[in-house]
């Protein structure tokens, strides 16, 4: 099996996360709820909107996953490089 963590997700060619941080997030995502829409596209590998996805970040997924210490640290660390890999187009 191939270690997640040497698999990147990328927004506009960048590398953003790696399969094993999303992997985190996911599974603290409560099994009746529905994760974000953006940020499933983004787990599949689709090249998403960086706004889009920091929003997503920002909002629906924290929610998601609230008292979470690590999903909330995963999610602190890709909100952080989206906003330095995209100044301009993130909140």
């Amino acid at each position: 099996m191939e270690d997640l963590a040497k698999i990147e997700l990328f927004v506009g060619g960048i590398p953003i996360a790696t399969m094993a941080e999303m992997q985190t997030y996911a599974y603290a995502v409560p099994e009746d709820q529905v994760g974000s829409a953006i940020i499933t596209r983004f787990i599949a590998g689709e090249d998403v909107d960086p706004g889009q996805l920091q929003r997503a970040l920002d909002g629906d997924a924290r929610a998601a996953v609230a008292g979470d210490d690590a999903a909330l640290e995963v999610i602190q660390t890709v909100a952080e490089r989206l906003r330095k890999a995209f100044p301009t187009e993130t909140p």
